[in-house]
C-alpha cells in the first residue's frame, strides 16, 4: 500500500485600499495569512508610501487606523472575514484566498509583502508623484495670477482643486477635479489648462486630454442637475518658449484646437 504525506497549506489574501470604492481603483496595501487553526495574521507596509503616490490626497492616519482595527478584529476568532470587515467601510476588500506552505515562514511573507505590497519602482512612483505635485502647484499659480484681475467681486469662493462634489454639488465617479474654481451667487466658472513652460509636450498632450475630457464631463452633468447653472468652462494655455521645436509646436497646435477657450502667453 502506497502512502502519500500530503504538504500543508495555508491561505492568505491580498488587502486592497480602494480610496473611492465607486471608481474601482484599488491598490494591495496588506496580506491576510490564515492556517489551519485559524489564526490570522496582517502584513503590511506600515509607511503605505504607495498609497501616498497613488491617493496623495487621502489622510494617511485615517488608513493606518483602518488596518489596525482590522487586526484587532482578525485576532478575535469568532469573527468571520466578512464580520471583520464590516465595521470598516468600503475602503478596504479582500482577494479571493490563495495557497501557500504552512507554516508560513518570515521569509515567505517578506518575499510575498516585496512582490505585491513594497514594489521595486515604490521609490521611482513617489519621486514622480511629488515633481507631479510640484507641477501642479506650479500651474494653479499661474493660473490664480491670470484670474486674479477677473475677480473683483467680494462674495465669490474660490477653490483650488475643486472636485465634482464642489463644482456639481454631488459626487460624481469618475469626473475629474479642475485646477480652480470661481463661485458666484449668480455664476460659476471652472478654469484649466495646460503650462508649457512646465510640461513637455507628451504630458501637455495627455493634460490637454484629460482637461478637454473633465470640461465635457462638467457641462454633461451640470444639465442633469434639477436646478441646473450655467457654468462657464475657460482653458488657459500658457506660452513656454520662444523659439518651439516640432515636438512643442504640435503640442501647442493641439492644445489651442481641443481647448481653445482662452490663450494667454508668459
Amino acid at each position: 500500500m502506497e502512502l502519500k504525506i500530503g504538504k500543508l497549506l495555508a491561505e492568505y489574501r491580498l488587502v486592497f485600499f480602494q480610496p473611492e470604492p465607486e471608481d474601482g481603483e484599488r491598490l494591495c496595501i496588506g496580506l491576510l495569512f490564515s492556517d489551519e487553526g485559524n489564526r490570522r495574521a496582517l502584513v503590511n507596509d506600515s509607511t503605505f508610501a504607495r498609497v501616498r503616490c497613488f491617493a496623495p490626497k487621502f489622510e494617511v492616519g485615517l488608513l493606518r487606523f483602518l488596518m489596525k482595527t482590522l487586526d484587532a478584529n482578525l485576532r478575535d476568532r469568532i469573527l468571520s472575514l466578512e464580520q471583520a470587515l464590516t465595521s470598516l467601510g468600503s475602503q478596504l476588500s479582500l482577494s479571493t484566498e490563495r495557497r501557500v506552505a504552512s507554516p508560513a515562514s518570515d521569509a515567505t511573507k517578506m518575499r510575498l509583502l516585496e512582490r505585491f505590497v513594497i514594489r521595486k519602482d515604490a521609490k521611482l512612483s513617489i519621486a514622480a508623484s511629488s515633481e507631479k505635485v510640484a507641477a501642479d502647484m506650479r500651474f494653479v499659480s499661474h493660473l490664480l495670477s491670470f484670474a486674479r484681475p477677473l475677480m473683483k467681486n467680494e462674495d465669490q469662493v474660490v477653490i483650488e482643486n475643486a472636485d465634482s462634489k464642489q463644482v456639481l454639488g454631488k459626487k460624481i465617479a469618475g469626473v475629474g477635479t479642475v485646477s480652480l474654481m470661481i463661485e458666484t451667487n449668480d455664476r460659476l466658472t471652472v478654469l484649466d489648462g495646460v503650462d508649457l513652460s512646465i510640461q513637455g509636450p507628451k504630458e501637455a498632450v495627455n493634460r490637454t486630454g484629460k482637461v478637454a475630457h473633465t470640461f465635457w464631463q462638467y457641462e454633461r452633468y451640470m444639465k442633469q442637475l434639477i436646478n441646473p447653472r450655467k457654468i462657464n468652462r475657460v482653458a488657459v494655455i500658457f506660452n513656454g518658449v520662444s523659439n518651439p521645436g516640432p515636438k512643442y509646436r504640435d503640442a501647442q497646435a493641439f492644445a489651442r484646437n481641443s481647448l481653445g477657450t482662452v490663450r494667454a502667453a508668459n
